[in-house]
């Protein structure tokens, strides 16, 4: 019976056809938004909102430094640490409230209309800091942070997160102004040659190095650029501390401000200084734009990246979401490295001037 069916087909010419083709795989997504980080507030009851967080390898886990305080943005908050598993678990007591230098009697001393757009935060010594930036640097924690106005730093034990030192960080005298007069976005790094860098613009794109003195951290050295990095969703403004990409590039994750929307991008530098690629649409968006083609967003209009580490899949983002929670966010490294691959790359740092601190 066989036999005759297949003399049949031979005869007849019948081609059975060809088994279906297998699925196509599952696209993996550019990222996943879906850790927001709740801390326990019944062990720092008076300071119960937590938001605008730093994640950094710490050990097997992770050290998380974050902004604290009574109610959302207010005018008298507090950076603070905890510590967390490598399955993002809370480290039961590990919190810390961090003391750091803020002092507003500088107004007094300043023309005050230049910061009356933005109400009026008058304070004691460390009764108010902002938005911490952290790495780590010769076996410390350096952190950096703002009042609102000025840039702060201070210098912390690993373990312990003792401050040994902190004070203000006055922009050197031969750096042009810029923006509205307010030093929120200095991004720390420590570069190839092992120095502590901040970088304080990217339009034009200037560096800053530093030298920890033991009691202090004093100008060392600027990097000025005529290079302007821009992305096609809004002014780049500040973001993470870098992070490997591969053996020899570093991925910057930063928020830009479109329209009244934040969003979260990313460039790629070749080693430190010079910038190759820069997305050309955003990682997350903060609520939703007509704009914008990406396959992630949220219902707040703020995303605020503070730190990155990176991991076996890619990146995890900590970031405040409007200024009253923490978000976690999982960036896929397949898709972020087609993101660069598909974009132009940036030709720039042709010429690149050092020049002595000027303060």
């Amino acid at each position: 019976m066989i036999s005759s069916y297949r003399n049949a087909l031979s005869r007849n010419k019948i081609i059975p056809p060809p088994p279906p083709p297998p699925p196509p795989p599952t696209p993996t997504p550019i990222c996943d938004y879906n850790t927001i980080l709740t801390l326990d507030s019944t062990q720092i009851s008076e300071l119960p909102y937590h938001y605008n967080a730093c994640i950094c390898k710490y050990k097997e886990g992770y050290r998380l430094f974050f902004r604290t305080g009574s109610e959302p943005k207010m005018d008298k908050d507090r950076i603070a640490t905890i510590l967390l598993t490598e399955s993002l678990k809370i480290v039961p007591n590990s919190y810390k409230l961090l003391n750091v230098h803020t002092d507003s009697s500088y107004m007094e001393k300043k023309v005050i209309s230049q910061y009356q757009p933005y109400g009026s935060h008058m304070y004691s010594n460390g009764e108010h800091s902002e938005d911490p930036r952290v790495i780590e640097y010769n076996g410390f924690w350096f952190l950096t942070y703002t009042d609102g106005y000025k840039r702060g730093v201070a210098k912390l034990t690993l373990d312990t997160c003792e401050t040994l030192y902190s004070h203000y960080l006055e922009k050197p005298a031969s750096i042009s102004s810029h923006g509205d007069g307010r030093e929120k976005n200095w991004i720390p790094f420590v570069d190839t040659k092992n120095r502590l860098c901040m970088l304080y613009s990217d339009s034009p794109r200037t560096i800053i190095c530093f030298k920890d003195n033991d009691i202090s951290l004093c100008v060392e050295s600027i990097v000025e650029t005529h290079v302007h990095v821009k992305c096609s969703f809004g002014s780049i403004r500040g973001g993470c501390p870098p992070v490997e990409y591969d053996s020899e590039h570093y991925v910057w994750f930063f928020h830009t401000f479109y329209n009244g929307v934040y969003t979260i991008g990313a460039y790629i530098t070749k080693g430190f200084y010079s910038v190759v690629h820069v997305v050309d649409e955003p990682i997350l968006v903060g609520h939703i734009q007509p704009k914008f083609k990406t396959k992630l967003t949220i219902k707040d209009n703020v995303v605020y990246p503070c730190g990155a580490v990176k991991t076996e899949k890619g990146w995890l983002i900590s970031m405040g979401i409007n200024d009253y929670k923490i978000g976690l966010l999982h960036v896929n490294a397949e898709h972020i490295s087609s993101m660069f691959q598909n974009h132009t790359p940036v030709h720039n740092l042709s010429k690149v001037a050092t020049i002595a601190p000027s303060v």
